[in-house]
């Protein structure tokens, strides 16, 4: 019988390492097209920055529009025109506005910058003329270094928006211990380098009385320390109601009572909640811990105060028993950012009762989920 034998098809040797190759070759141009001074990664980057300054360009146009058309039709003036720009740009309060401005650059605000994008042509915004008539405009009020401005108003972004109460100044400093803290000071130390900062609306009316408010200019170190003029929630929320005693002892090494350490408690304590350090999150039936509330408000620069920094606020701004509800604090209880022993060496979670003389006083941590108590937050910044 004639055997019929059938040829077996397969990929030979050759053929696969011309696969590979081509397979590398495509896989070089699709990184290459990601990656790269001009690949799609890098330009996306550039149209985020490209967009991100043409939208500041943008708003000080409007706000351009928007005087003239206060003018009457009249063309911007000089001091108009460096008002306006002052928003969005550094050092304008100083800067010599030429008739012609086709080589004037100014720079972006540090909180405005985008990249690479910093300097922008001032006749990208405007081209136009200068009105010669005498239009009535507030000079820009640079503040002074030697008079303390504690209980002004603080607008961050002087967009008109009020955003907290100034309770210290580090351009004075100062030290306390108000009306009752069980024995608790503050020492608000003085910084120097500081950023210059302008009157940004005079005479505003808020919780804590008629004062102007205040915004930064320029570079250098922050002077103030602001409390936010609203609760964060009107919620009540645990310190960490699942710590464990065992572990919580660690808090005590972790944060400091003093003035000045709100911030770093505060991004301490996060990082031992993300990772459940002291113990498991959210365990109590009816309340969540604060730290997992507040961290998108953190990535703001919002922290909750330490014990020293609640021990200004009420001793800077006179806030007792008989005034709190008056300055727009709903609860009588805050969280601090600052743990300690007590005289018994056990772990406590510190917190403020303005309906109780404004007196410092801890939470024991530790004893179990049930009794950890709520209080609520009200969050500080510095600017």
């Amino acid at each position: 019988m004639e055997k019929i034998f059938k040829q077996k098809k397969g990929i030979t040797l050759i053929a696969l390492v011309i696969t590979i190759i081509v397979l590398l070759i495509l896989a070089g141009i699709s990184i290459s097209m990601l990656s790269g001074d001009n690949g799609i990664l890098q330009r996306s980057t550039d149209a985020k920055e490209r967009n991100g300054v043409a939208e500041v360009v943008e708003k000080a146009k409007l706000n351009i529009l928007a005087q003239i058309a206060d003018n009457k039709g009249a063309n911007i003036s000089k001091d108009q025109l460096k008002t306006i720009l002052n928003t969005y740009f550094e050092n304008i309060a100083t800067l010599d506005l030429p008739d012609d401005l086709s080589n004037t650059d100014i720079k972006l605000n540090a909180n405005q910058t985008y990249g690479g994008y910093k300097n922008i042509a001032l006749v990208d915004i405007y081209n136009g003329k200068f009105t010669t008539e005498q239009i009535e405009q507030d000079p820009i009020q640079v503040i002074s270094k030697e008079d303390s401005f504690v209980g002004y108003y603080a607008d961050f972004e002087a967009d008109g928006t009020v955003d907290g109460i100034i309770y210290a100044d580090l351009a004075k400093g100062n030290t306390g211990t108000g009306t009752d803290y069980g024995g608790f000071s503050y020492t608000i130390p003085v910084i120097t380098g500081l950023k210059n900062y302008y009157v940004s609306k005079t005479d505003y009316e808020g919780n804590f009385g008629k004062k102007d408010v205040l915004s930064p200019l320029g570079a250098g170190n922050e002077r103030f320390y602001v409390m936010s003029l609203n609760d964060f929630s009107s919620n009540q929320f645990t310190w960490y109601a699942g710590a464990s005693i065992n572990l919580i002892n660690n808090c005590i090494s972790d944060t400091t009572r003093l003035f000045n350490k709100g911030k770093s408690n505060t991004n301490t304590l996060i990082t031992k909640w993300e990772t459940k350090a002291f113990g498991e999150q959210n365990q109590h039936s009816s309340y969540r811990d604060l730290w997992g509330e507040i961290k998108a408000s953190v990535n703001s620069d919002w922290f909750i105060p330490s014990d020293g920094e609640w021990a200004a606020v009420v001793g800077e701004l006179g806030i007792d028993d008989s005034n709190y509800l008056d300055y727009g604090f709903i609860g009588g209880n805050y969280w601090s950012s600052s743990c300690y022993e007590d005289e018994s060496g056990h772990p406590m979670a510190g917190y403020i009762l303005l309906d109780d003389g404004a007196y410092l006083s801890g939470n024991y941590v530790g004893l179990g989920v049930e009794e950890s108590s709520a209080n609520s937050i009200r969050l500080s910044k510095t600017f």
